[in-house]
């Protein structure tokens, strides 16, 4: 028997950030026009033609050090023969983690909400749009039960099974995502986009070993095989309902619907989630609904793989490969459109790979 522990403390300094200046003016400006004649780009003296003010982009101050903690403990017992199991514990924590800020976003307002009034001529820092600086105030958690079984090769025959099941929160998956409401990134909190809550995997190789004695063709054709197979069971990734219009009056983002009920659905193609559930905000305010609270659909694949050992000489080898992805071609679907009022709200809009067969020849030396 084994116990394990560990802990670690990881940094990243994200250095590329400084780069997002270099789009900034002076170094790069660019205005856009709509509508104007090639003649005069600018416009016409006295013209009305709106000119779209600049937006910026850059770090902000206090930048701290980004770093990420982890944890585990296990314990190991062989149990018989070559077979060991494995429990153990894994947690991690990020803290001051990367994502973007709109420095310039509005308070929620009906007339820009309506479309009556530009939520450029209401933003804190007039002559600007947007104000994107990535800071380091977001944080995530992860805490996982592991176990796992294996079954080193003995007798021809190799086992390896693991089941995790696991909780990943943040209030920011990525560097990149952004929020409906930059005052409040308390709200953004929820399941992280890549939260796996329960995956099982299992492997095995078989060398069969029934024809070790045969002699001739009988040898050639049915010794020297072997059958080998990957299978993996997972939850859904979680996904967010969204809105296709600024209804806060922010100037835009990605904004959320209200709840209203339970999201649970009947999981089928036309209705994954129940889409009564949500509706929508009332003009100029935020949506309640959390992030992730949709979870997507979930893998059942299977991948299975026949071999087949051709000895040509001591020194010289061949093996015959068949492998079969997907072999029961069982539907494994993915996409899920969570957009409020798309016609196709809450239906599923896309799959995973059929069933895909190949073969192959390699020689050995």
């Amino acid at each position: 028997m084994s116990v394990r522990a560990g802990y670690g403390i990881f940094y990243d300094r994200w250095g590329s950030y400084s780069q997002f200046s270099s789009t900034n003016p002076p170094f790069n400006n660019t205005v856009t026009i709509f509508n104007t004649l090639l003649s005069a780009p600018g416009g016409a003296s006295g013209s009305t033609q709106p000119i779209f003010p600049l937006a910026l982009r850059g770090p902000i101050t206090p930048w701290d050090m980004p770093y990420v903690q982890k944890w585990s403990a296990g314990i190991q017992r062989e149990i018989f023969g070559r077979t060991t199991l494995s429990v153990a514990y894994v947690g991690t924590k990020g803290t001051h983690l990367n994502g973007p800020l709109d420095l310039n976003q509005i308070r929620p307002n009906v007339g820009v909400a309506e479309g009556t009034i530009n939520p450029n001529t209401l933003r804190p820092f007039p002559g600007f749009s947007s104000i994107t600086a990535w800071t380091t105030d977001r944080d995530s958690t992860y805490h996982s039960a592991q176990f796992s079984a294996v079954r080193r090769l003995q007798h021809g025959l190799s086992l390896q099974a693991s089941y995790t099941i696991s909780k990943a929160l943040s209030n920011g998956s990525s560097a990149w995502n952004g929020a409906q409401d930059y005052r409040n990134l308390k709200a953004e909190k929820g399941l992280a986009d890549f939260d796996a809550s329960q995956v099982l995997t299992f492997n095995y190789l078989w060398e069969v070993p029934f024809f070790h004695d045969a002699q001739g063709s009988a040898k050639a054709l049915l010794d020297g095989w072997e059958i080998g197979g990957i299978t993996n069971f997972q939850k859904g990734f979680p996904t967010t309902v969204t809105l296709p219009t600024d209804n806060a009056g922010v100037g835009g983002g990605l904004e959320r619907a209200n709840l209203i009920g339970n999201p649970s659905g009947p999981k089928t193609l036309t209705q994954w989630f129940n889409t009564a559930a949500f509706a929508l905000p009332p003009i100029a305010t935020f949506g309640n609904a959390g992030n992730g609270i949709i979870r997507g659909p979930g893998i059942n694949n299977w991948d299975f793989a026949l071999y087949k050992n051709i000895p040509i000489r001591e020194s010289l080898g061949a093996q015959f490969r068949a492998q079969f992805f997907n072999v029961f071609n069982h539907p494994s679907f993915s996409g899920v459109d969570t957009g409020f009022g798309s016609p196709s709200f809450g239906q599923i809009t896309s799959a995973r790979d059929p069933r895909i067969i190949q073969f192959g020849m390699e020689l050995q030396f």
